[in-house]
C-alpha cells in the first residue's frame, strides 16, 4: 500500500493506494477490475537495473511519479519522492509518503453524499447523490462503491480525489486530493458545464 497526506497525496493521488504483485513479471501493479474501461491507464511500482524504485506506466523505465533513489534489493518504505512533471529533475520530498505491506485498510460499508446550494440543484440527488455501497469493483488501487442508479463513488487520477459520476474518467462531482476515505474530503467541486465550482458537498459513512 502507496500512501501520503503530504504533497503526493495533494498532487500525485492517482499513483497512490494497493498494489498487487505479479509473481510472474516481478513487479507490482495498482489493484483494478476495470482494465477494459476507455479511460484505464495501469500503474506499476517496480525496481529498475540499479535497484532504484519508480511508480510509473512502464515498468522497468527510469522515470515516473513516484521514485526513490536510494538503491535497495528489497521494498524500500521511506525515502519516496514525488515529481511534479514539470522535468525530469522536478523531485519533491514528502515525509509522509510511504509503502507499507498488507492490504489497503478497509472503509465503511457504505457512504452516504449529502450537498447544499448549487450543487444540490445542479446534481439531482436521485444520481449522484444518495447511499453509495461498497462494490467488488476496484479502480485507481481502491474500491468502488455504486448507488441505485448505478453512480459510481470511486477515487480520480492526479489531484482530483473521490469522485462521482456515471463512468469512470467522467464524473460531476471531484475533491481536491487524496484521502484514504471521502469522509475526509471537505474541498469538493462541481461541474456546471464549462467551469468548475466549488460545492457544498458532506459525505458520512455506516457499516
Amino acid at each position: 500500500m502507496i500512501s501520503s497526506t503530504g504533497g503526493a497525496a495533494q498532487h500525485r493521488g492517482g499513483a497512490l493506494g494497493q498494489f498487487d504483485y505479479d509473481e510472474k513479471k516481478k513487479y507490482y501493479i495498482q489493484s483494478s477490475t476495470e482494465q477494459g474501461q476507455e479511460h484505464f491507464q495501469a500503474f506499476y511500482l517496480y525496481p529498475d537495473e540499479d535497484d532504484e524504485w519508480w511508480v510509473s506506466f512502464t515498468p522497468g523505465e527510469k522515470a515516473g511519479l513516484l521514485h526513490n533513489p536510494i538503491p535497495s534489493k528489497s521494498m524500500p518504505t521511506s525515502g519516496w519522492l514525488w515529481s511534479d512533471g514539470k522535468s525530469v529533475w522536478s523531485w519533491h520530498d514528502d515525509p509522509t509518503l510511504t509503502v507499507t505491506p498488507g492490504p489497503l485498510p478497509p472503509l465503511a460499508w457504505q457512504f452516504t453524499v449529502t450537498a447544499t446550494g448549487a450543487a444540490a440543484k445542479k446534481r439531482p440527488s436521485s444520481l449522484c447523490l444518495g447511499v453509495f455501497t461498497r462494490s467488488d469493483k476496484w479502480w485507481l488501487g481502491r474500491q468502488v462503491y455504486t448507488n441505485t442508479e448505478g453512480m459510481l463513488l470511486y477515487h480520480g487520477p492526479r489531484d482530483w480525489g473521490w469522485r462521482i459520476g456515471g463512468e469512470f474518467g467522467r464524473t460531476p462531482l471531484r475533491g481536491s486530493r487524496a484521502h484514504h476515505s471521502p469522509v475526509s474530503e471537505d474541498s469538493w467541486r462541481y461541474w456546471t458545464g464549462s467551469e468548475w465550482k466549488p460545492a457544498s458537498v458532506r459525505v458520512t459513512a455506516s457499516d
